[in-house]
């Protein structure tokens, strides 16, 4: 294949699918991986797409692959599990909670103890399918339609379902953290968001650092609003403005 075929290619698949690991371009195109990360470096380049760790993304102007389930599965995912396993040791049994979208939160969906008896409300596709086979916990799904590209379930349908439930505990994972409070980029999911914490003994935000200082899309919740932020470090200038109005847990 000559090399402007290989550009085209490379650039189609990954305007098509905003996201592509390099292995599967590779073979896609039969050819050396040197002559392949020669022509991405190439078209990143020209701006069109970016590499991350492993993979390459579609850089539309409209950022969208900052909402994509694959592009945010692979940023600060060792962080991300060691924040999970320090925010499930508040979930005591029995207990009702509501798990919002994000990779953040699949891995918390994933480290729950599967012995434990829970039930959880999730308006996430995958996070479903995590705790499908966690034999003690009943899962319920939110209805609606499914964005593209974030599994995660938006519409007014999922609001009905809520009515009456009580949650224990409901954990978000916001993408940016500014001295506003937590902000998300997923608008369609804040009607979802707002309607569960109506309802909510503690409202709990799981972040790494990264967020801090990041404003995203919509502002979802002031700090006075929240009652626990679990992260991996926080500095001294953002305890002071968050720590009188929750808890933060570190590590």
């Amino acid at each position: 294949m000559k090399k402007f075929e290989r550009l085209e290619k490379i650039r189609a698949m990954t305007r098509e699918h905003k996201y592509v690991l390099i292995t599967e371009m590779i073979r896609e195109l039969h050819t050396s991986e040197s002559t392949v990360r020669r022509d991405i470096e190439e078209l990143e380049k020209e701006g069109c797409l970016f590499r991350s760790q492993g993979s390459i993304i579609w850089n539309d102007k409209n950022k969208q692959y900052l909402e994509n389930i694959y592009y945010r599965q692979i940023q600060n995912s060792d962080i991300k599990q060691k924040i999970a396993e320090k925010a499930v040791s508040i979930i005591q049994p029995n207990e009702t909670l509501f798990f919002d979208t994000g990779t953040t939160m699949l891995s918390l969906a994933k480290t729950l103890d599967e012995n434990l008896p829970l039930t959880v409300v999730t308006n996430d596709l995958e996070i479903a399918l995590a705790l499908e086979n966690k034999y003690n916990v009943s899962t319920v799904m939110l209805g609606g339609f499914v964005k593209r590209g974030t599994h995660t379930i938006i519409g007014t349908m999922g609001n009905s379902m809520l009515e009456g439930i009580y949650f224990e505990k409901v954990f978000f994972s916001p993408a940016g953290i500014t001295e506003e409070g937590f902000s998300f980029l997923n608008l369609q999911a804040m009607d979802i968001r707002k309607k569960v914490t109506s309802n909510a003994d503690k409202i709990i935000m799981v972040a790494d650092s990264s967020k801090f200082g990041k404003r995203s899309s919509v502002l979802g919740f002031t700090f006075n609003q929240c009652d626990i932020l679990y992260t991996d470090r926080c500095d001294n200038q953002w305890k002071e403005k968050i720590e009188p109005y929750m808890d933060i847990i570190t590590g």
